[in-house]
């Protein structure tokens, strides 16, 4: 019933895309699937740090969406970089409360999701990695669908231990990151490995 969802879904989408077409900047690379899709981004601004870039997004669908959002990361191609910004991982990893069940609405799509990612590029002004960057692709195993990330306040911190049970090798990780339309109440915790930030 489930996959039925998806499949139903997505076709629409597609249609609606085909009907319609995308906003400036985005392009679908490969529609096809009923599973996966990619698309290729640009900042259609001058912002400095993204001109004359694009970038390839991953869009696997779970077979519960619209229910569940989409998980989207960033491919690294040798043509496609991953873009630097505060709250994208190295990996292509991308910290945005609306990739999380608390922050998803089945009323969003792949399009509205791109529209949100292009805009969070649009807007940034640092030309950095999230705190904690290199430790956490080093030491993740987890797709970003395990990985719920803890929104709250302006501040970025890296993966931080903490306290409570630990289950085989994983330590529970509070992963804190901030991307501008978090609500300040939203907490999530999933098990990742990582050795305490020095």
């Amino acid at each position: 019933m489930a996959t039925h969802m998806r499949e139903k879904r997505v076709a629409k989408e597609r249609q609606k895309i085909e009907r319609s077409g995308l906003p400036p900047g985005i392009d679908l690379v490969d529609g096809d699937s009923l599973k996966e899709w990619t698309f290729d981004i640009r900042v259609l601004d001058t912002n400095p740090l993204y001109q004359n870039q694009t970038y390839r997004l991953r869009f696997a669908f779970p077979q519960s969406y619209p229910i569940e959002p989409p998980e989207v990361t960033f491919d690294i191609k040798p043509d496609r970089p991953v873009p630097i910004h505060p709250h994208i991982y190295s990996n292509g990893f991308i910290c945005l409360d609306l990739l999380d069940t608390q922050g998803w609405s089945p009323v969003q799509s792949a399009e509205s999701v791109c529209m949100s990612i292009q805009s969070m590029l649009t807007s940034n002004s640092k030309n950095e990695r999230p705190p904690g960057d290199e430790e956490f692709v080093r030491g993740n195993r987890l797709r970003p669908r395990d990985i719920e990330f803890l929104y709250h306040d302006n501040t970025l911190h890296p993966p931080l231990e903490t306290s409570g049970s630990c289950t085989g090798s994983g330590h529970w990780v509070d992963l804190v990151r901030h991307d501008g339309i978090c609500s300040p109440d939203h907490r999530g915790r999933k098990r990742f490995t990582a050795s305490q930030p020095s």
